[in-house]
């Protein structure tokens, strides 16, 4: 759905690229590297947010946009009483969250019937746990195969795009926060820099 921005992005960082080829003064390739990297950021972004948009199966942005923020905005406009942070707290009181599987033995986890892609997104929640509670996204990933033992599964490893989709499937739920750190950084729903608790703080 965003090929065209994609292709438009891309095209601007490839050109970046040829100008920081040429001899440049030092103060204009610092200008020009600069603006490189906040397109390279850009893309990323937009990668993340294609992939998501293809899993949603939505027709257009707009779509899209009602679909993900419907709940939330819902239940804060019938209460406003209640904070973002609350609602999301109480969503999922009653789930099943990676911290209730620590110390259970590996014949037990194989009885609940956990789905590979449940495991796996548990073992990323544990990474950005074991992480200091927040990290960037491409910082996840490399500890999530190094954690892969499994050769199929490492076979399987998804890029960059596919991993920002499932990122960003988790967030909606509720199993770790988007962080104020920074594009690409996200974090466990309790930690100081969560989306969450910074709008509470600020509210307050």
């Amino acid at each position: 759905m965003l090929d065209e921005h994609l292709a438009l992005v891309k095209n601007q960082i490839e050109f970046l690229d040829y100008r920081l080829s040429k001899n440049l003064t030092e103060g204009s390739r610092a200008k020009q590297e600069k603006i490189r990297e906040s397109f390279k950021l850009l893309f990323n972004d937009l990668e993340t947010l294609d992939a998501s948009l293809t899993q949603s199966n939505c027709d257009s942005i707009s779509e899209f946009v009602a679909l993900v923020s419907a709940p939330s905005s819902i239940a804060t406009s019938n209460n406003p009483s209640i904070s973002q942070n609350e609602n999301a707290k109480t969503s999922v009181s009653g789930d099943l969250m990676p911290e209730d599987l620590d110390g259970l033995p590996e014949e037990v986890l194989q009885k609940l019937g956990l789905r590979p892609s449940d495991r796996q997104e548990f073992l990323i929640t544990e990474i950005i746990r074991d992480l200091g509670g927040a990290a960037i996204i491409t910082k996840i990933m490399v500890e999530l195969y190094k954690r892969m033992t499994d050769d199929q599964a490492r076979s399987e490893f998804p890029d960059r795009k596919e991993f920002g989709a499932k990122i960003y499937r988790m967030t909606h739920k509720n199993l770790i926060s988007a962080s104020t750190n920074g594009k690409g950084w996200y974090c466990l729903k309790s930690h100081p820099t969560a989306y969450e608790n910074v709008q509470q703080e600020t509210e307050e």
